[in-house]
């Protein structure tokens, strides 16, 4: 197996190589726009204005991202709670029309248990 430190699927015939991005469109690869981008931002005066207006804009969308996040596991609680409520009225209604029987190896164990403990013969 291959040992690229752990980047990627062990390959059956030795180490592969890292493969480029293949589609750069003539524009920056990520690894440039990375370094543009981390270069742009070291710029920045430390609480300056812009450095601040970025700060508010990256708080703003963690907030809509969090409030986004909590209405979807709200809502799935909701319906999970629905399909639960659901089921339980399903299982009540059966109850109520079918007579109380054991089913399978329940029944089997009961009909057992009550052979051995009343010495009946079951055909």
């Amino acid at each position: 197996a291959g040992d690229d430190g752990g980047c990627g699927p062990p390959s059956a015939f030795g180490a592969q190589k890292k493969r480029d991005h293949g589609r750069t469109h003539g524009k920056l690869s990520f690894l440039d726009m990375n370094k543009v981008v981390s270069r742009r931002w070291k710029e920045l005066p430390a609480g300056g204005e812009k450095a601040e207006w970025y700060h508010g804009l990256g708080l703003a969308c963690h907030r809509l991202v969090h409030q986004r996040l909590t209405r979807l596991r709200e809502a799935k609680k909701k319906r999970a709670e629905a399909v639960q409520q659901q089921i339980g009225r399903t299982a009540t209604a059966q109850l109520a029309t079918e007579p109380a029987a054991p089913v399978g190896a329940a029944a089997a164990v009961l009909v057992h248990s009550s052979d051995v403990l009343g010495g009946n013969d079951v055909a």
